[in-house]
């Protein structure tokens, strides 16, 4: 029995590790092996969806009887009433029809590299098809403007037998590579000097983000969080290489604080506890009450059997229903779960730490004794510390800006973050989330340092790491990408 439990207790470290995959397939070229989790935040999906989930098939039993159309409430929640004309859909759709692959050796090329960051690491010839490919996709990326000057993204939902889990997500591939051309084309036109239209692609690359966040599954608003620190990335390499005027610095640092908000950086688990409640009723039976057990059917047996192999023996399979699970206690256990997951998503990373709150151990007391909910339970910690991350980069940018802005008005640098705000370069500054506090900022003769104290939530004295799991992560000066660590303290 205690090798069952445990058995069955770590299939939800096989969840944390699928969501976490999933969620990084985006902001990055492909990337080689090594490369560390922060630069893969978000990689190539192909054209299925890459959630991790059970093959619920039908039960003709008649046992379990699913009573609730959980893909109508989670089409419900992305539409939230709003009026069909405001939504993005069919421009983004258009833009996914005409987008068009670049050629082999150009995909070749940047799927090779650890995700170049500038026109200067490729090659003439490089160029000259990076060009070509961005130039063929310019009726896409029409598209995609067109789609971001709306005020709301979603898109209607459906699945095979109506099962909310088989809901699939095939866009997800062509959101990457669109990404992909629209922050290139940025850099191109930051290269050729037109800045204004470089700063528009940011931009649109950030609406973009800002749409897919705003959508009912995780793994896409872990996208469109993703989409938002490329863009803002794109405009580090674009303030790094290029001078940029007081204008559109202004215009640029104005447009996002616009758009950056609170609540677009706390994940929407509504569609998450959906999915949990609809594996629930059709998995267990129901005893017209509220409650029921798992059923020993011959199709749930073979549904646990093709998700947890092979972790799980033939023989542990079958005495799964022996655990006697009951469904009305594990609805109130994803209830109370998700009740959690409201509660300290409003939290940062370091109000966790200094409020002595332990999300893994709140999970764990609240999931203990329910295998069943143990491993389906989403890796909240891990989404949450991704999502607290884009929104550091996203504010660094809108503090680094500031600065250029400071030093080409007054002709130097200012002592302290807080001559921002009393000179009205900032409204307020912005807080680390990893440190409850400002950036750290530091002077470097003519140039400065600004970094976060990142996930260990120590100030390191800027020593750089870009996985986030240790030491800080410095955004000026932009960083190598070529190196996994760098001692940033005042090199």
């Amino acid at each position: 029995m205690n090798t069952f439990w445990l058995k069955i207790a770590g299939l939800a470290v096989v969840v944390v590790g699928l969501i976490i995959l999933v969620s990084v397939f985006l902001t990055s070229e492909p990337q080689p092996a090594e490369q560390p989790e922060s630069e893969r935040e978000v990689q190539k999906v192909g054209d299925n969806d890459v959630r991790p989930r059970p093959k619920v098939k039908p039960l003709v039993e008649g046992v379990p009887n699913p009573k609730v159309d959980y893909v109508a409430k989670i089409n419900e929640l992305a539409r939230a009433g709003r009026d069909e004309t405001l939504n993005a859909a069919p421009f983004y759709q258009k833009a996914f029809e005409l987008y068009v692959e670049g050629g082999e050796e150009l995909m070749t090329t940047l799927s090779r590299r650890p995700r170049p960051v500038s026109l200067s690491e490729l090659s003439d010839k490089e160029q000259s098809l990076l060009r070509q490919w961005v130039q063929s996709n310019s009726q896409a990326l029409s598209q995609l403007e067109l789609g971001t000057k709306k005020p709301y993204y979603w898109l209607q939902r459906s699945s095979k037998d109506g099962i909310a889990m088989e809901i699939p997500l095939p866009e997800l591939n062509e959101v990457r590579q669109l990404s992909r051309a629209i922050t290139w084309r940025a850099k191109l036109n930051a290269a050729q000097g037109n800045i204004d239209k470089a700063e528009a692609d940011v931009i649109t690359c950030y609406r973009f983000g800002l749409h897919v966040t705003d959508t009912p599954f995780l793994v896409e608003q872990l996208v469109g969080v993703a989409l938002r620190a490329f863009a803002a990335r794109t405009a580090f390499i674009i303030l790094d290489r290029t001078e940029m005027g007081q204008t559109s610095m202004k215009s640029l640092q104005r447009q996002i604080e616009q758009l950056s908000t609170d609540e677009s950086y706390i994940p929407d688990m509504g569609a998450e506890k959906f999915l949990m409640l609809d594996i629930i009723q059709r998995v267990f039976t129901d005893d017209g009450k509220g409650d029921g057990r798992i059923s020993t059917s011959a199709e749930i047996l073979s549904m646990i059997h093709d998700y947890t192999t092979p972790t799980l023996s033939q023989e542990e399979i079958r005495s799964f229903p022996e655990l006697q699970l009951q469904r009305r206690q594990t609805t109130e256990a994803v209830e109370n779960l998700y009740e959690y997951f409201d509660f300290v998503g409003q939290k940062s990373p370091w109000q966790w730490k200094n409020e002595q709150i332990n999300p893994d151990k709140g999970i764990e007391k609240i999931t203990e004794g329910n295998a069943f909910v143990q491993t389906f339970c989403p890796a909240y910690v891990r989404v949450t510390q991704i999502f607290a991350r884009r929104r550091a980069e996203t504010d660094a940018l809108i503090t680094t800006l500031a600065l250029f802005r400071y030093k080409a008005d007054k002709g130097q640098l200012p002592e302290k973050l807080d001559e921002l705000v009393s000179a009205g370069y900032l409204n307020a500054l912005p807080t680390d989330p990893f440190s409850g506090g400002p950036f750290v900022y530091k002077r470097i003769g003519d140039d400065f340092m600004l970094y976060s104290f990142g996930i260990d939530c120590d100030d390191d004295g800027g020593t750089h790491n870009r996985s986030w799991d240790k030491d800080d992560q410095v955004f000026w000066p932009v960083q190598p990408m070529e190196k996994a660590t760098d001692n940033a303290k005042g090199k």
